[in-house]
């Protein structure tokens, strides 16, 4: 009869113990596909980064050419009116200029 005692107990034991081995199995499962999932947006992270990356590099050469192009562009720009602005004219010198045209001769723009 004590036999019968102790093999009812260690009978609930290995129950208790498979129906724990079962629970850990299903969440080894989960935790793995978990785990697949995981690892898969990783890598299109990773992918994305470096796409980003890239853009970030060609847009900071453009940046860069731009800045050149404009510093280029606003010393021409200067130098083109440095000789125009605060030249003085006088007043007197438009008032005398000829402002009719020679019979014959054509207006074109």
């Amino acid at each position: 009869e004590r036999d019968t005692k102790v093999y009812e107990r260690d009978t609930k034991v290995y129950e208790r113990d498979a129906k724990i081995y079962e629970r850990d199995a299903k969440v080894y499962e989960r935790d793995t596909k978990v785990y697949e999932r995981d690892t898969k947006v990783y890598e299109r992270d990773t992918k994305v980064y470096e796409r980003d990356t890239k853009v970030y590099e060609r847009d900071a050469k453009i940046y860069e050419r731009d800045a050149k192009v404009y510093e280029r562009d606003t010393k021409v720009y200067e130098r083109d009116t440095r000789g125009l602005l605060f030249k003085p004219t006088r007043i007197s010198s438009i008032n005398n200029k000829k402002t009719t045209r020679p019979e014959g001769e054509s207006f074109v723009l």
